[in-house]
């Protein structure tokens, strides 16, 4: 049953709703909440979906956000979120990224699960929701890099169409302000333009996103909520994202190697080979997992998988930092560098007095470290002419201007603020499956680890 709380009818029909008689209510339809409502269906489980936009029209919400500046477009409130406006460039989380570098340990995996468990699930993904990441296929190539694969629809996958709506109860236009543990129950704070109403539910499992499903504890906490949550010193501390750069031109390339890894579109897809340092070099150096790809310089082929190079204020920052021209003699590349990042202390998601999301963000010098080390490596390895390259290298003072974050982690990191099931400590039957309980970044999109955090959940639940 579809229910719209901005119509007269569905404020109606909500009010005729036992609550207790859901076995969970979820939050939000994006990628998670769409896998994991359909593992629960398997089981024949009563959902109640509450989504804050509708079908009909995108809604965005602006931050405020310090150095590093958040895209606003990239928290999307509608039936099927995020995965509306974004190509959604698959690829697993490499090992390494399940580690936390700067304790230099090979072995020390800080997720709720083992690597070989997580490849599982992703391989389902693979299978159920056709991502067709195994279509890409190995090459063989002697470089000294890790070499990774990428792949992405040209249309999105909207996730909202995977919902199967008679299987559940959907309520739309509606925000979920606030929500408390009270008499071993979960209480929902709701609210919209036209509606206010507190519902009481046996279980809750949040997953509208990085700094959404954070700044929702944050607000409950604000509000004198959530009073046995554990550990709410560290809520919304460790915020992580992937800021992305055009990091220059290879004027003199290797065509023939990097050919065979750059990006390519065919009608129903992109992908390319990423690179990144080494596992050793990572290691031993207390590097990251940041990698870059090869595009052909034509911004006719940019504005395949690039929308932000159709703002002339963009290419003009972009002409800015590289000092440069793109030059098309001899079939030049741009590299395109996708960071990770360390979960630090600094980066943080507050609340401020007027319930205002305020984000800082900032590189480490491990990221400008890493970036500078993975850039002049890639230009001995891939230019036929080393000293004749204009290479640009980061410090503290240009690296402001790579601003293009929209890949939102941390706030409620495993194991400070959620245990193994993804449940939060000290609290009874609330859940959080969103990137926001992410302990590390990694480098790639995480919307395919969002998924199978939702499977693995869904397996314990059921």
């Amino acid at each position: 049953m579809l229910i719209d709380i901005n119509r007269k009818e569905g404020r109606l029909n909500f009010l005729d709703i036992n609550f207790k008689k859901y076995d969970y209510v979820i939050i939000g339809t994006g990628p998670s909440g769409t896998v994991l409502i359909d593992s629960l269906l398997k089981k024949k489980k009563k959902l109640l979906v509450i989504e804050r936009g509708n079908f009909q029209k995108k809604k965005y919400e602006s931050v405020i956000s310090k150095k590093i500046k958040i895209k606003k477009k990239s928290k999307t409130f509608a039936v099927g979120g995020t995965s509306l406006d974004w190509s959604q460039i698959y690829s697993y989380l490499d090992q390494v990224e399940l580690s936390d570098r700067s304790k230099l340990s090979k072995k020390n995996n800080t997720w709720p699960f083992n690597y070989s468990e997580l490849i599982k699930y992703y391989k389902t993904l693979d299978k159920k929701f056709k991502f067709d990441f195994k279509k890409l296929k190995n090459i063989n190539l002697d470089l000294p890099f890790l070499l990774r694969k990428f792949v992405a629809p040209i249309k999105p996958c909207n996730f909202g169409k995977l919902l199967n709506y008679d299987k559940i109860d959907l309520l739309v236009n509606c925000k979920v302000n606030t929500i408390d543990n009270k008499y071993n129950n979960v209480q929902l704070y709701l609210h919209n333009r036209n509606f206010r109403k507190v519902i009481t539910v046996k279980n809750l499992i949040i997953c509208n996103g990085g700094i959404e499903s954070t700044s929702l504890i944050l607000r409950s906490i604000k509000d004198k909520k959530l009073q046995g949550l554990k550990n709410k010193n560290i809520v919304g501390k460790f915020f992580m994202d992937h800021p992305k750069s055009y990091a220059g031109v290879i004027k003199y390339p290797k065509n023939d190697i990097i050919e065979k890894i750059s990006l390519k579109k065919t009608r129903n897809q992109i992908s390319y080979y990423g690179l990144s340092l080494t596992k050793n070099e990572q290691y031993k150096k207390n590097l990251l997992n940041t990698y870059l790809r090869f595009e052909k310089t034509s911004l006719k082929s940019q504005n395949i998988v690039d929308p932000f190079f159709k703002s002339i204020k963009y290419l003009f920052n972009y002409f800015k930092l590289n000092n440069s021209k793109i030059n098309t003699d001899g079939n030049p590349y741009n590299i395109r560098v996708f960071f990770e990042m360390l979960p630090s202390i600094k980066n943080s998601i507050k609340i401020d007095k007027s319930n205002r999301i305020n984000i800082n963000l900032n590189y480490s010098r491990t990221e400008i470290k890493t970036y500078n080390i993975l850039i002049k490596k890639v230009y001995r390895f891939f230019s036929n002419e080393y000293k004749k390259e204009n290479i640009k290298l980061l410090n503290k003072k240009n690296v402001l201007n790579l601003k293009d974050a929209s890949h939102h982690m941390g706030g409620l990191i495993y194991p400070s603020i959620v245990d193994q099931n993804l449940k939060f400590r000290g609290l009874r039957g609330i859940y959080c499956c969103a990137s926001s309980i992410f302990p590390t970044s990694g480098s790639v999109n995480p919307t395919y680890t969002t998924c199978a955090l939702a499977l693995r959940l869904g397996k314990y639940l059921n």
